[in-house]
């Protein structure tokens, strides 16, 4: 289910960073409306690194780290914007500036989804392990693990209440879960 060991992966970010994890939902991003539909995308890693130039797309010249955050409405999207293994690729793609066979040795993240009111916890492109980065690798499974579940509830809490270009931090209990510190 999702990363075989994200624990690790969110302990490898936190000494890369050198502190405390946040996490930044990108100005990019679309606020949040009840009865509308989302794609979401947490960034862990681009190129092996927790932090990051973006060179292309929407977020040219913008900075990046872990736990970048981007959710987009998919009401309306066109035929080859949905359907399985297109929407992550897609909001990658139109945020980033990199196409979808491009970002498989670039990306290392989570897919989720907003959809008839919950959050989907599901991701062929990201989740999966075949077409994601092989830094850390994937049990196989389109959903996320436990932990990631964890962090995209606080994401998408977070993202109701506040919304789009907004940073927020990962509670103390929430950091201990993730770290695997029970």
């Amino acid at each position: 289910m999702g990363k075989k060991d994200f624990q690790q992966i969110y302990r490898d970010l936190k000494q890369e960073i050198g502190g405390d994890l946040t996490c930044k939902i990108s100005y990019y991003s679309d606020n949040f409306e009840p009865n509308k539909d989302f794609g979401g995308v947490v960034i862990y890693k681009k190129n092996d690194k927790a932090k990051w130039k973006n060179d292309a797309g929407k977020l040219k010249g913008h900075s990046g780290r872990s736990f970048y955050v981007i959710l987009q409405k998919t009401n309306g999207w066109d035929v080859e914007q949905k359907g399985t293994g297109r929407m992550h690729p897609f909001v990658i793609e139109n945020h980033m500036g990199i196409a979808k066979f491009s970002q498989i040795p670039v990306f290392c993240g989570a897919g989720f989804a907003y959809h008839d009111g919950k959050v989907k916890y599901h991701s062929i492109w990201l989740n999966s392990g075949t077409c994601c980065n092989k830094s850390y690798p994937s049990d196989g499974d389109k959903c996320l693990s436990y932990t990631e579940k964890k962090l995209v509830d606080h994401v998408v809490e977070q993202w109701k209440k506040k919304g789009k270009h907004s940073v927020f931090d990962i509670p103390y209990s929430l950091d201990r879960l993730l770290k695997g510190q029970t």
